[in-house]
């Protein structure tokens, strides 16, 4: 094969490298080992696409329940369960750090127990009058290997009085006005991921305050 043959064989393929080599070099084309991306994701160690759809699929499905059994169901739905989340969700040697805007010292705790010993928003001498659901807004995925995923998730926290039924509220009775809002909290979760024998469970959590 002369040089202006190569010239014009190689200028469209190119893409398939593996393919042009034996094109060029009078192979047969049966003979030119291709590897698909699936296998050469594989090859290199890495991932395939499909396998980190995957890994984000459950991430994201944990993040949810993340903030459902913080908060509950609602009424007529599961609880709070604290305790829960902590077993579904994060290692036992879960590292929790928490960074305020205010600036000072990090505060670092260990461990499940923690998670499980945390006390409710919401007081239980309030709990009748006021509401507060913990909001993870959307996920961004910042590395993903096979045994370890970093995660950012904005969340916000709300705080409101119970719905308001009647006066003051303008609505017919029967008609709930909404509540009105108490106090409003923003941070930024930074999670660390790790593969583990129930699935992928946060190792780290760090939060970043913005109030």
């Amino acid at each position: 094969m002369n040089i202006a043959s190569i010239k014009k064989v190689s200028s469209w393929c190119i893409p398939v490298v593996a393919l042009c080599a034996g094109v060029i070099l009078g192979q047969r084309v049966s003979d030119v080992p291709v590897l698909s991306p699936a296998h050469a994701a594989s090859a290199k160690g890495g991932l395939t696409a499909m396998e980190k759809l995957l890994i984000k699929d459950e991430i994201n499905d944990k993040i949810t329940l993340y903030a459902l059994y913080a908060d509950g169901d609602g009424p007529g739905g599961n609880p709070r369960n604290l305790k829960k989340m902590a077993e579904t969700i994060m290692t036992p040697d879960i590292v929790s750090e928490i960074y305020l805007s205010k600036g000072g010292e990090p505060k670092i705790m260990k461990g499940r127990d923690h998670i499980t010993n945390t006390a409710p928003e919401v007081q239980s001498e309030f709990a009748k009058v006021v509401v507060g659901r913990h909001y993870l807004v959307s996920t961004v995925f910042d590395e993903i290997t096979p045994t370890t995923v970093k995660t950012r998730t904005p969340a916000v926290y709300f705080d409101s009085s119970s719905n308001q039924v009647g006066p003051p509220c303008t609505k017919p009775e029967e008609t709930v006005c909404g509540g009105k809002p108490i106090k409003t909290i923003m941070w930024v979760y930074h999670m660390t991921w790790t593969k583990t024998p129930d699935g992928w469970q946060i190792s780290r959590n760090i939060l970043r305050d913005d109030n």
